[in-house]
């Protein structure tokens, strides 16, 4: 299968698409965000995901000839797993963390399996350079949605941060 040149937009569609896909989501529960420390508490669902495109790094070796037609991405993107929060009754995250259907570490389980190690296509041709790699996570945490950061409203969060090297399509 012939491996192409992309933007970062058909990147993070890709991305998305295959989070929806594989765990069968709808766009309320799996969205692109600029930040996923801001985001409000969706509709429904006890759980949702959120995709943020990070930092790259360009290879200037990697890049064609005198005329720049692509060049190479060595990128990140983050999957946040956001859930509503439900304090257990003995003054300790137990249920935050270990619940199996809400609990942050199966909902970490969960976002690296689906997508570590997967070629990800866009219009049916691969376009990365090599599989999606983890490459940090960060510890769970208990934060305010956006806007509600007086009140007393929390969820529970957890982020991977996974690379991703691709070819801009620059023509």
């Amino acid at each position: 299968m012939p491996r192409i040149d992309v933007t970062q937009a058909d990147v993070l569609q890709a991305i998305l698409g295959h989070y929806r896909s594989t765990l069968l989501l709808d766009d309320a529960r799996a969205f692109l965000v600029a930040d996923p420390m801001q985001v409000s508490i969706p509709r429904g669902g006890d759980w949702w995901l959120t995709i943020a495109a990070g930092d790259g790094v360009f290879d200037q070796a990697m890049m064609t000839g005198g005329v720049i037609e692509q060049c190479t991405e060595d990128s990140v993107f983050t999957v946040s797993g956001h859930v509503r929060l439900h304090l257990d009754d003995t003054d300790n995250d137990s249920q935050l963390l270990l619940h199996a259907t809400q609990g942050l570490m199966p909902l970490k389980h969960t976002i690296l399996k689906t997508i570590a190690s997967v070629d990800l296509q866009v219009g049916g041709n691969e376009f990365a350079r090599e599989l999606i790699t983890p490459r940090h996570a960060t510890a769970p945490m208990v934060v305010a949605p956006a806007g509600e950061e007086d009140g007393g409203l929390r969820m529970g969060l957890i982020s991977v941060t996974f690379g991703l090297m691709f070819d801009w399509d620059l023509s």
